[in-house]
């Protein structure tokens, strides 16, 4: 999933987006609410995490432009703004989700998570692509053949085969065999 964190001050935006990272997520990050127009309406994100209290532009102008300009991105407010009255605000003009600071990343984790199924339609914590199954929560995947991949999207190498967890079906050669590395002087 692809990610917009919006936050004025550099280690609320630093310390958020490093976690996300971590956790497996494309993560672009600024701190002006201009930029943040303009990522998001340039970009294409699953998921935009907000601050109310930015330069330039403020949180909820930026939401108000993106959903007039009818974009499709779940909007997460993440902000101190704490009153009811505030987050009734945000909730109204078409964010999916609202968060007070302080938080726990890991409560920021979840909610992104619940956003990310919610953007492919899924309300369990795996989604399903063709024949690739997606553990949201586990930061795995699995091929329909049980395959597993690892959080880049990679299958692991195993020893005695690239990538392969088993044997190939009988008759099935493996598209590459891995031979012994040469160096640019040994190529003819």
């Amino acid at each position: 999933m692809r990610l917009l964190v919006v936050e004025n001050y550099a280690p609320l935006r630093k310390a958020p987006a490093k976690g996300l990272r971590e956790a497996g997520y494309a993560v672009d990050a600024t701190g002006d609410g201009e930029e943040a127009l303009w990522f998001a309406t340039t970009g294409v994100y699953d998921v935009v995490v907000l601050d109310l209290m930015l330069p330039g532009l403020d949180g909820l102008t930026v939401l108000k432009r993106l959903r007039a300009e009818g974009r499709p991105h779940h909007v997460l407010i993440l902000t101190a703004r704490d009153t009811v009255a505030d987050r009734v605000r945000g909730l109204d003009l078409g964010a999916d989700d609202y968060l007070v600071k302080p938080f726990a990343f890991e409560e920021l984790l979840a909610r992104v998570r619940a956003l990310g199924r919610r953007a492919y339609g899924a309300k369990a914590p795996a989604l399903k692509v063709a024949d690739l199954r997606v553990e949201t929560t586990a930061r795995g995947a699995l091929s329909r053949r049980r395959f597993p991949l690892d959080n880049r999207g990679k299958m692991p190498r195993i020893a005695g085969g690239v990538g392969l967890s088993r044997s190939p079906p009988a008759g099935e050669r493996p598209a590459f065999r891995p031979g012994p590395m040469r160096g640019r002087s040994s190529i003819g």
